[in-house]
């Protein structure tokens, strides 16, 4: 699972690193044996960062529509509501049980699984937290899997129409990034899909 918070333990690395390497080069006959083991705790690191500055740029898109809809008021979602909606829209709405609860406003959901390219790759554990926020038409996706037992993350962001999908090895190097319209279409059915699945009382 994915917390938020800042995880910034590679600053420490990385200060530690210069710490060390210093008092190496002062004893340089007697520890220079020990740089291997500061290059490692560089290395590590320098991919925690990546890992940090990623996913941060997931989390300060999250909280900037969190922050949005602070003020939205809650509601009960009525017949009224839906009104104007075609009739199987209205169906499937009621027998959700959604009229009568209260209105959604955004949604957070957390997956835990396995994925994989195509038929003939292998499957890859992988877990996501995503953020719908039905007014603003946006959803944010962020993806930290395993594959050929290396870290990948992946970020689908989807704003008002546009999308992108980010997916970076060890969260520095990028490995596919996908825009432009198809994308914008394949991004725009998932969102209205998510509704359909996770939230159908939204407003």
């Amino acid at each position: 699972m994915f917390e938020f918070k800042n995880n910034k333990l590679w600053m420490i690395g990385i200060s530690a690193v210069f710490i060390i390497q210093s008092i190496i080069l002062f004893f340089w006959e007697e520890t220079k044996f020990l740089t291997f083991a500061n290059i490692l705790i560089l290395l590590a690191s320098v991919i925690g960062y990546g890992r940090w500055r990623f996913y941060k740029k997931f989390q300060n898109d999250v909280l900037k529509y969190l922050d949005k809809e602070v003020s939205l008021p809650d509601s009960i979602l009525t017949e009224t509501d839906i009104l104007h909606l075609p009739k199987p829209v209205k169906k499937y709405i009621r027998y959700t049980g959604s009229v009568g609860q209260p209105k959604i406003n955004n949604f957070k959901i957390i997956f835990n699984g396995k994925i994989r390219k195509d038929d003939q790759s292998e499957w890859m554990p992988f877990t996501s937290e995503q953020y719908n926020f039905p007014g603003s038409s946006v959803r944010l996706f962020f993806m930290k899997a395993v594959m050929k037992k290396l870290p990948v993350a992946g970020y689908h962001c989807f704003i008002d129409g546009d999308a992108f999908m980010d997916i970076r090895l060890l969260s520095l190097f990028k490995v596919q990034y996908l825009e432009g319209e198809e994308m914008d279409m394949a991004e725009t059915v998932t969102f209205f899909n998510d509704i359909c699945c996770m939230a159908p009382g939204v407003n």
